[in-house]
């Protein structure tokens, strides 16, 4: 297969004969970038299920030093992929550069396709659970879709968040967004359904089916979209044979058909 036209973040090193943490089956990628040395866990299934910073600075001096590596790293119309959904606060970096680059002004709007709020506290910790928070401090808008089977929208000047169904998310974007020029898409993995084992991420799956998130992915304004994030490769037990890495290429293809509607969207070749 040809390369898919975005970059994968990688957050462990190949050690030895081991099966590498991520299963990535076929794909392969325009660019790989390296983050060892950014965010560290010694593997998929290690105690806490969120990656941290590797360095002894403070959290917020770790934080400025992510924002200047990604400073000019997220040209208008771009693809990511972020092989753990563990590591899901890589977006916010991501995020925040893409507001940077904007005109001054201009509000964006990051829309998560997750199982999981992602919201957290402001003053917590920054983590794969808190960094929607973090996106709203910085003056995005930010909506979650899929979490508890709904949407729920949060508003950079609002404290509290503002439910919606499922089937209203033209209206939220409509209603509750109509200011933001821009949209940033990312799309956690784990919002799909998993029925079946093995584990599709590193998290529990959630209750809509592949149909479903093409249907709401698709029924996005493709104009006003300048950027997207995949995250959740299915997790490799190291133990395993090789042979049973063949049950993972449902959630493979899932990854490569989401990339293509994000391509598609953006109007960009989803392969080299």
């Amino acid at each position: 297969m040809t390369k898919l036209n975005g970059t994968h973040f990688s957050l462990h090193r190949q050690i030895g004969k081991f099966l590498y943490p991520y299963y990535k089956g076929g794909l392969e990628f325009r660019e790989e970038t390296a983050l060892a040395d950014y965010f560290s866990k010694p593997s998929p299934y290690y105690d806490s299920l969120s990656y941290s910073f590797t360095g002894l600075e403070p959290e917020a001096e770790l934080m400025d030093n992510m924002e200047r590596m990604f400073t000019d790293k997220v040209p208008d119309k771009s693809l990511f992929f972020n092989e753990s959904n563990s590591a899901h606060h890589l977006t916010y970096f991501l995020v925040k550069e893409t507001a940077r680059r904007m005109d001054g002004g201009s509000k964006l709007l990051v829309i998560n396709f997750d199982q999981h709020m992602d919201y957290g506290t402001p003053f917590g910790r920054f983590f794969c659970g808190s960094w929607g928070c973090r996106v709203c401090a910085a003056g995005c808008d930010y909506m979650v879709v899929g979490s508890n089977r709904r949407i729920t929208s949060f508003k950079a000047e609002e404290s509290s968040g503002r439910a919606y169904d499922m089937t209203q998310l033209a209206d939220c974007i409509k209603e509750r967004h109509g200011d933001c020029a821009k949209i940033y898409v990312t799309v956690d993995m784990d919002v799909l359904e998993n029925p079946a084992t093995p584990r599709r991420t590193n998290w529990n799956p959630g209750h809509i089916d592949f149909p479903t998130l093409e249907r709401l992915i698709g029924s996005l304004p493709a104009d006003r979209i300048t950027a997207a994030d995949i995250t959740g490769f299915p997790p490799v037990d190291t133990n395993k044979d090789r042979e049973t890495l063949t049950a993972l290429e449902p959630y493979i293809a899932d990854i490569r058909k989401t990339a293509e509607i994000l391509c598609n969207l953006m109007g960009i070749a989803p392969y080299l």
